[in-house]
């Protein structure tokens, strides 16, 4: 009875903390969560079921020690170890789930804090991606030389994709009749892509107004394109053998004009692939423009007056790449969040069953405790006293966690094609930061009994 109350208390609580809680979780999340599920039939099923199971199991435990106790031993005093060994079982349990929540959360906010910081291979900062299409084209050119005429932007360049995510799939190979067709994303744009992303020009030449466009090419003619390093090596040439080369593409005859040093056009899940870049503006569905000045709110706001001037008919949207490129590792930084609330939770839990178990083996020691400050102890002798135990729970639940954290660094990031290292700091952060919590608990409950007057424990 004593136990369903407890859990019966404990699941309304539950529910009511989470309806207060649930508007800012869902922003801390960046998740939109639902509250519809707990309050249906299957949701007050679940909540009905986890009454009666941990009422019953909280319930049987005690009552199956209590009846195996002597009347004997009971009147004589004689502890029983075996309510101790599940306590501490308990208690190694939970710091257990607690270090290796701490250590799964900083090595995904490790990951995260490396793919922020990684080096894409061109210059994602101030750089502005607007939405067209062909039907505007001679508006957008409008507008490019107004904005370069205010002295707005620096670059500007029209791209069939953002930067941060090509998608377009092609095949390319040495000659047409080869049956070595190599996978490719290609990337089409203008003469002034290059320069506009930033791109390092390894060997050759960029674009030029004089090139031809890809669908400009008669039957049999040549185009120029611009290949990655990747690229190059696909095909078996080092970047400087490549320049002037012929090649197929997509079926056409291209030759290589240039050869750029890689960079991540997709997500860093992926290794950089070959990449093909050809010119072919009239049907880019991109603007790239790089802005100029410190007031970037200004410099919007005459973006789109701008805009509205020029291309009435569609509305000015927008996107900075470099927010793009943050918004492609929304789900990791999501689950950072998780497990950073998930961890602090877990540290909660384990501090109170550690206060649990050191409050009972205080109890159990209280008269032990008195005589050692009646002979002159001091506090920290009792807290090395008491803690030992603790500190031997700590060792073995340090232990299953690096053995997990091994395992979880291992697992997840194998999904990165490209991921940070992880030191043998962060398993000794994670364990200290759940150490320092933890003792701190175990200090302040050894404080108080450590205050307590010797006589009126030694007199019960």
């Amino acid at each position: 009875m004593e136990s369903s109350l407890l859990t019966g208390i404990s699941i309304l609580s539950g529910v009511l903390i989470l309806q207060l809680i649930f508007s800012p979780l869902s922003q801390y999340l960046n998740f939109k969560l639902d509250m519809a599920p707990v309050f249906s039939l299957k949701g007050v099923l679940f909540l009905v079921g986890l009454f009666l199971s941990i009422s019953i199991l909280a319930g049987v435990y005690p009552a199956l020690l209590l009846s195996k106790i002597k009347p004997l031993k009971t009147i004589s005093h004689t502890n029983s170890r075996s309510g101790v060994l599940f306590r501490r079982v308990l208690v190694v349990f939970q710091f257990f789930v607690s270090i290796s929540l701490v250590l799964s959360t900083f090595i995904i906010q490790k990951q995260f804090s490396f793919m922020k910081q990684a080096d894409l291979g061109f210059q994602k900062e101030e750089l502005l991606v607007l939405p067209i299409n062909a039907r505007i084209t001679e508006q957008v050119d409008s507008y490019v030389s107004e904005l370069f005429r205010k002295n707005l932007i620096r670059e500007a360049s029209r791209a069939g994709d953002s930067p941060v995510l090509v998608k377009a799939q092609y095949s390319m190979s040495k000659n047409a009749d080869s049956e070595n067709q190599i996978a490719v994303t290609g990337y089409s744009g203008d003469a002034d892509l290059i320069p506009t992303l930033g791109l390092s020009l390894l060997n050759g030449n960029d674009f030029s107004d004089r090139d031809p466009f890809m669908s400009q090419v008669e039957e049999n003619g040549e185009f120029p394109v611009l290949i990655n390093k990747s690229g190059a090596e696909a095909l078996g040439w080092e970047p400087g053998e490549a320049i002037n080369k012929k090649i197929s593409f997509d079926g056409l005859n291209a030759y290589i004009k240039g050869v750029i040093e890689d960079f991540h056009f997709n997500s860093l899940h992926k290794e950089i692939g070959p990449l093909v870049i050809f010119l072919e503006p009239n049907y880019s569905s991109k603007l790239l423009l790089r802005i100029t000045g410190s007031n970037v709110s200004l410099t919007l706001q005459e973006l789109k007056s701008s805009w509205n001037q020029l291309i009435p008919d569609r509305p000015f949207s927008f996107e900075f790449v470099d927010q793009q490129y943050q918004l492609m590792y929304d789900s990791e930084q999501r689950l950072g969040r998780i497990f950073t609330l998930f961890s602090t939770v877990s540290i909660v839990l384990s501090a109170l069953g550690l206060l649990g178990l050191i409050s009972f083996l205080a109890h159990q020691k209280t008269k032990e405790i008195s005589i050692r400050r009646v002979l002159g102890a001091e506090f920290a002798e009792i807290l090395k006293f008491l803690a030992y135990d603790f500190l031997v729970l700590l060792g073995f639940s340090s232990l299953g966690a690096v053995l997990f954290g091994i395992w979880f660094s291992s697992s997840w990031l194998k999904g990165f094609a490209y991921k940070t290292s992880i030191p043998p700091l962060i398993f000794a952060l994670a364990i200290l930061t759940v150490f320092l919590v933890s003792l701190s608990v175990v200090s302040l409950r050894i404080w108080r009994i450590f205050h307590q007057k010797p006589i009126e424990t030694l007199n019960k």
